[in-house]
């Protein structure tokens, strides 16, 4: 009996260490937390809002910094009431977290603090950090990049994830080991699925979305944000438009957006409420 309790004890913390290794559940489970998303998107077949639930795990084994600060953000109420949108030529990722839509209007949520890049290549490190991939079912930590480097790998640039996430509705593999992959979500959940096959959905069409043009004007370090429909928007009548130039960051360059909208001009799909769970 003895025997078989060694070699059972054997197998499993073998089994567990395989495990560990391909970064597919945690060797410290006390790092993994989890957060409920309530989310609602509209249905444009049946004219009505839909609310959805996304259960998702926060891997702190693997990105300790970014989840914590995240915890601290959702406890703080940051991200209810956050618009899902996506980035023009950025069409395998939907966003969450830096806009709120209020009176019609896009407005930018609270700027948050800047975290080290949690993966390979990131920051001050040369490896280590989070090992998962950008694919479906996971969620990112979305950064900046510098102006003179748009290949995503300049130092600084690694180090300017804050807040905003991106969630891959498909393998982005030339994030890998550049972005903080730091949450996992299980697509087999019904509830989960249902979520993300309702936000993929309400980008298949651009009847579903109008598309805003964010920019900046002023100088770097004090900058004013502006955000108006593309089809008002006339570059030609700002003269302080602000374009980023050496180590600047290319994130506050003008870029076009794309938030889905019902009939009526309301916001289509934003998170309800986020909270974490035991």
């Amino acid at each position: 009996m003895k025997l078989l309790k060694k070699v059972l004890t054997f197998g499993v913390a073998t089994l567990m260490t395989f495990a560990c290794t391909l970064g597919l559940t945690a060797c410290s489970t006390a790092n993994i937390q989890k957060l409920k998303l309530t989310v609602e998107v509209y249905d444009y077949a049946n004219d009505d809002q839909v609310e959805y639930t996304m259960n998702i795990d926060l891997y702190g084994h693997l990105a300790e910094d970014t989840v914590n600060n995240i915890v601290s953000y959702v406890n703080d109420k940051y991200y209810d009431g956050t618009v899902f949108y996506k980035l023009k030529n950025y069409s395998n990722q939907i966003m969450i977290g830096d806009y709120k839509f209020e009176n019609n209007s896009l407005v930018k949520n609270a700027e948050m603090p800047t975290v080290e890049g949690e993966f390979t290549y990131g920051g001050q490190k040369t490896e280590g950090g989070s090992p998962l991939s950008a694919k479906k079912g996971t969620i990112g930590l979305w950064r900046s990049w510098y102006a003179q480097d748009d290949s995503y790998t300049g130092r600084a640039g690694m180090e300017s994830g804050s807040a905003t996430w991106f969630i891959p509705t498909q393998a982005i593999d030339s994030y890998n080991d550049y972005f903080c992959i730091f949450a996992q979500y299980d697509l087999a959940d019904d509830a989960n699925n249902q979520t993300i096959t309702a936000l993929t959905n309400i980008f298949a069409s651009a009847d579903n979305y109008e598309t805003y043009v964010v920019y900046y004007t002023g100088e770097y370090g004090n900058l004013t944000y502006h955000c108006v429909k593309s089809v008002d928007f006339d570059e030609s009548e700002i003269e302080d438009l602000f374009e980023a130039e050496d180590d600047q960051y290319v994130s506050f360059n003008k870029t076009e957006i794309q938030v889905p909208v019902t009939p009526n001009g309301e916001l289509a799909a934003k998170i309800v409420k986020a909270e974490m769970v035991k």
